[in-house]
């Protein structure tokens, strides 16, 4: 079991100390305090340890071992045992140093002097140790006695001492400047003649926080040495670059030379890092650029997919701000799909779609032609090609240009097993033998003889309907009809064969003769035999389809055939033979009906396909009445519309940056008449792009400042002796709150406590601090909330507070107004195409159904306040809900902070008495986003 220390209440702050020690261990409950004693007391060292170890676990756990403090410093720190030594450094930091008044306990005296002891020992290791532990004390007088001997190991002759004394000196002059005021120039100097890189390293960071005019004349001496220094040193000086640039924004070209240089560095952290920093410090091309190249680099070279993950993300920053630098790096960027992480591929090929322009689609093309060829021989990447099946289709679509390069290398996965990539296929497929005429022939041909490689019906379905709407000439349509006859098998169908084919298509089985071992014959020499291998093989075909009742694709079929003859009609073929031909047709059309209409037939025929089957027969032997040019023209006309209306749908994406309008007074600058000092490209880059982004700032600040009042929660009443205010800011995974406390009266306010709570998936990240605050002051404080799912939550809690006259009296208590936490906060607007959302929809399983009860009489208008109050994007068409009609279906997409799905449906309708009926339906991967989107709606719905 592992066992972590209690949080012990301390009397004289009202507060919880945090615990800083986690030991496993095997043993039980501990021993009585006298056994323990008596084991402590013994002359084995043996004894002393496994005592030490069961008082350590004992505290850690909760249990009274107050009286053992004295035991221990009298039998345990008189031994040299080196295990004992490391068990007592664990007690001092975990054993309770203050009495219930708060005061040091007296005990605590010998503990220094044993501490000094240890800090003065001739093993190093033991006074490496000791400095380790000081750097966790927290006790100022405790910790005072020991500065001289901690200052002396700053001159020790190992290195590991020299290192663990200058943490202790940072520790305690963090917490206690007053205990070592000369630390800084104390450091600084250790710092000049220290040749250990982890001692630099420890000081060097020391200074960076603590003497930051130290550390910055220290990099200028040593920033050419900077390269060779150790990964640590140099996280540190690029954390010191951070700041640097924008204190002294003059010297910013200088560390700018050094971060370059760093980036030839072997280590992964740093040139991660490095990255960071340029973006962070410089706006030039040249400086992104190299940033970019930075974490493709780690993209490439990282196992590790977390890793792999921030640098997407990393990169997706980027996308927003320095758009026209990533669409130089789109094969770069691509390097991701070599992850065998599905979710890191995906991701990799959204940006990529992001940021790909008609320069570089083609070498885009050409490397997804290439990954999806890759996953032809791999039966469990079914997920991977069809998400690069997809991608394609995306940039064929945004860039016809390039469609006629990739249609012929994707049609061979229309018989693939994957029936989701061979529908992404087809509907490619089905838009480029629509916008593309010159294509037509070569996909029709790949089509036909793909066909009875097709398996799914979905496939099939699609397939037929491709066919029977392009085939244009006499040859193809006749070569097209053999293969479906081909597939169907002979006629008629009857119903008993259904029951014989069903057998067969599950027990079909076909001979191989395989050579076997050696026969013996009578003469004494060998003779090679045959056996018979049964090989179990599933063949589908058309018939299959058909015995099994897929009625969707039986009216497709019927549907194909009818446009055959009406095509061949058109085409003026002979008499005779176009009767010929309508014959085959409707022959197959009827022995269908016949079968699927038969009472012994085990999956009977809907009446509504039978009717479509029956007016096929008619459409036929009527081929110039007016319902058979619709079967030519209309549905042609439907596909048309629908591929002209999602051209727009998928629109290069444009940088988020404000476009700045110059001033007609503003000064011109000239690169060519800059002054001899400004040589490099990336200093003149620098100071023309940080002009443009100081003027996106001051607009941005005005922005935020109005959208922060907007923000502002009332926390108290105006008539409670203290008021309380907060500005709620959502991020991605945390929730900040800038929390403006004012005391009222004319008192001051001791030991004020600010109490938050939370209720659902938030968790308050800081403990509460003690303020005080004088009359009419007030304090700024900052609480962070993380969010760990897309759920509906609120923030509650009191402001607990003391005065000079009355302490501990309920009346001090203020409780605050509750802070309720929205989930649309967590939405984001997003799209998806029909495909993606109906397997979506079918994946997931929360569902909400919420009944639509509303004053609003227009249909459309309640579309548009549903779209805006979820913050969710429309992805049906307008033209689709086009018309006047008494009705309205569409869906809704969004995706949340976290990468979930939020799917929606609407179906309504307008009765007779002018109000509108439905149902809303919303479904999820989560139950919080179900609900709290319902909730939502519920509440919105009524009025606009």
């Amino acid at each position: 079991a592992e066992y972590m220390g209690e949080h012990s209440r301390t009397p004289w702050l009202g507060m919880e100390d945090n615990c800083t020690v986690l030991l496993h261990s095997k043993q039980g409950s501990p021993q009585s305090l006298a056994d323990l004693k008596q084991l402590l007391e013994s002359s084995k060292d043996e004894d002393k340890v496994l005592a030490m170890q069961q008082v350590i676990t004992g505290m850690l756990n909760g249990e009274p071992m107050g009286g053992m403090l004295m035991h221990v410093i009298r039998f345990a720190c008189t031994s040299n045992h080196r295990q004992l030594k490391r068990l007592l450094m664990i007690y001092w930091e975990c054993v309770e140093k203050r009495g219930a008044d708060g005061k040091l306990l007296p005990e605590m005296i010998l503990v220094c002097n044993a501490l000094r002891n240890d800090l003065n020992h001739a093993n190093e290791f033991i006074r490496g140790c000791t400095l380790r532990l000081c750097t966790k004390l927290k006790e100022a007088e405790v910790l005072e006695p020991l500065i001289p001997s901690i200052v002396a190991n700053l001159e020790n002759r190992h290195a590991y001492v020299r290192r663990s004394a200058v943490l202790a000196v940072f520790s305690i002059f963090k917490l206690f400047p007053h205990l070592i005021p000369h630390a800084v120039d104390l450091v600084d100097k250790f710092l000049q003649n220290e040749a250990d890189i982890s001692a630099k390293r420890n000081s060097f960071l020391m200074l960076f926080h603590c003497g930051q005019d130290h550390a910055m004349l220290f990099l200028h001496r040593v920033i050419d040495q900077v390269p060779s220094m150790g990964d640590g040193f140099q996280l540190v000086v690029l954390d010191l670059i951070r700041k640097l640039c924008r204190s002294h924004p003059t010297e910013k070209s200088k560390y700018i030379k050094c971060i370059i240089t760093l980036m030839e560095t072997a280590s992964d952290s740093v040139l991660y890092e490095c990255a960071n920093t340029l973006v962070a410090v410089s706006n030039a091309p040249t400086a992104i650029r190299a940033a970019a190249a930075c974490y493709t680099q780690l993209l490439k070279s990282q196992s590790d997919n977390n890793i792999k993950l921030v640098v997407l993300e990393r990169l997706a920053d980027l996308k927003h701000k320095h758009l026209s630098v990533l669409q130089e790096i789109v094969l770069d960027i691509l390097r991701g799909l070599q992850s065998p992480n599905f979710e890191i591929q995906k991701r990799t090929v959204a940006l990529a779609l992001d940021v790909v322009t008609n320069r570089t689609v083609e070498e885009m093309v050409l490397a997804l032609k290439k990954e999806v060829a890759k996953t032809t021989d791999s039966s469990d990447k079914g997920e991977h090609r069809q998400m690069v099946v997809r991608a394609i289709h995306v940039c064929a679509v945004r860039f016809p240009e390039i469609a006629g390069n990739v249609v012929n290398v994707l049609m061979d996965f229309v018989g693939d097993s994957s029936a989701a990539s061979a529908i992404d296929v087809l509907v490619f497929a089905r838009e480029i033998v629509e916008t593309f005429p010159a294509l037509r022939s070569s996909i029709i041909d790949k089509l036909v003889s793909s066909f009875e490689d097709v398996k799914s019906p979905n496939v099939c379905h699609a397939v037929l309907w491709i066919l029977g709407q392009y085939c244009d000439t006499y040859e193809s349509i006749i070569r097209v009809l053999d293969t479906i006859k081909a597939s169907l098998g002979p006629l008629p169908l009857l119903p008993f064969d259904a029951t014989e084919h069903a057998h067969a298509h599950h027990t079909h089985t076909h001979t191989t003769q395989t050579p076997s071992g050696p026969a013996i014959l009578a003469d004494g020499t060998y003779q090679s035999q045959t056996a018979v291998a049964m090989k179990t093989q599933n063949i589908v075909t058309l018939r299959t389809h058909v015995f099994e009742g897929e009625a969707l694709l039986v009216t497709t079929l019927a549907n194909c055939l009818t446009k055959f003859v009406l095509r061949c009609h058109q085409l003026r073929i002979p008499t005779a033979t176009f009767n010929q031909f309508a014959a085959n047709c409707q022959s197959i059309i009827v022995s269908i009906l016949r079968l699927m209409t038969s009472p012994t037939f085990k999956h009977p025929l809907d009446k509504n396909s039978v009717e479509r089957l029956c007016m096929c027969l008619r459409v036929m032997n009527q081929p110039n009445s007016g319902l058979a040019a619709k079967y030519l023209t209309d549905t042609r006309s439907a596909l048309a519309a629908l591929v002209q209306h999602k051209q727009p749908v998928v629109v290069t994406p444009q940088s988020t940056t404000e476009t700045i309008a110059t001033q007609a007074d503003d000064v011109i600058q000239f690169r060519q008449l800059k002054a001899s000092r400004v040589l490099s490209q990336l200093d003149m880059e620098d100071e023309e792009f940080g002009n443009i982004n100081a003027r996106i700032s001051a607009t941005s600040s005005r922005d935020d400042f109005a959208s922060r009042l907007g923000r502002v929660v009332q926390l108290t009443g105006l008539s409670d002796n203290v008021y309380a205010e907060a500005v709620v800011t959502v991020h991605h995974y945390d929730v900040v709150l800038d929390i403006t406390i004012v005391n009222r009266t004319n008192e001051t306010l001791q030991n004020l406590l600010l109490d938050l709570s939370t209720v659902g998936d938030l968790k308050l990240c800081e403990r509460p601090q003690l303020y005080t605050i004088a009359p009419g002051a007030s304090k700024q404080i900052r609480a962070n909330i993380k969010v760990s799912s897309t759920e509906t939550g609120a923030i509650f809690g009191s402001i607990v507070y003391d005065t000079s006259t009355v302490k501990n009296n309920d009346g001090n208590c203020v409780v605050l107004n509750q802070i309720p936490i929205d989930i649309l906060d967590y939405i984001q607007p997003a799209t998806c195409s029909e495909l993606e959302f109906r397997s979506k929809w079918a994946e997931h399983e929360w569902e909400n159904k919420i009944a639509v009860n509303t004053s609003v009489t227009d249909l459309f208008d309640f579309l548009n306040h549903i779209e805006k109050c979820t913050n969710m994007t429309c992805l049906t068409p307008l033209a689709a809900m086009q018309g006047t009609c008494s009705f309205l279906a569409a869906n809704m997409y969004a995706k949340t902070i976290f990468d979930e799905d939020a799917l929606l449906n609407i179906s309504i309708e307008k009765l007779a008495d002018g109000k509108i009926r439905g149902h809303v339906r919303i479904r999820s991967k989560t139950q919080g986003i179900a609900l709290g989107l319902g909730d939502k709606i519920l509440a919105k719905q009524r009025t606009l």
